[in-house]
């Protein structure tokens, strides 16, 4: 399913005047490659946005989708990030471009609003004493019964 165009990355780009105009296709691209994420990590979405509980609406998710791509043409080729590690005799170092591919982009706002609302439940449980003038008069006669459980769930 197709959420965002490139028109809307166009139209939310900021500043305005340093929106790649020309560069549909590179923004397409993009697009579809977030999306596809999207769509693969957060299995639901199809089912949430024509469902009737636990919905998510298309706006949303093209609000999403454009600001991710939007993050991944901004720090495309900006940003190197280099490593180096070693322990033991063995060693690793590498470099990679940072926030280039869509699960580096999604914020953790943007995560929570694209993940199933999970079904939850509260509970309590207390233990009320039934009439005593003599909390340690188990069993006599002042008229303690003992305590009653009491259970809500809502």
């Amino acid at each position: 399913m197709t959420y965002a165009t490139s028109a809307d990355v166009l139209a939310r780009w900021l500043p305005v005047n340093e929106a790649p105009i020309g560069a549909d296709d590179v923004i397409d691209l993009i697009i579809s490659e977030v999306e596809d994420f999207i769509e693969e990590r957060f299995t639901t979405l199809p089912a949430r946005i024509t469902g009737t509980t636990d919905t998510i609406t298309v706006r949303t998710v093209r609000r999403i989708v454009v600001s991710a791509v939007i993050r991944i043409m901004k720090r495309a080729g900006d940003q190197r990030v280099s490593f180096s590690e070693s322990a033991n005799g063995f060693a690793a170092s590498g470099s990679f471009a940072q926030g280039t591919v869509p699960d580096e982009v999604l914020t953790d706002a943007e995560i929570l609003s694209l993940s199933p609302k999970k079904k939850v439940g509260a509970w309590q449980l207390s233990m009320v004493p039934t009439t005593a003038s003599n909390p340690y008069a188990y069993g006599s006669d002042d008229g303690f019964t003992g305590c009653s459980l009491e259970i809500a769930i809502g």
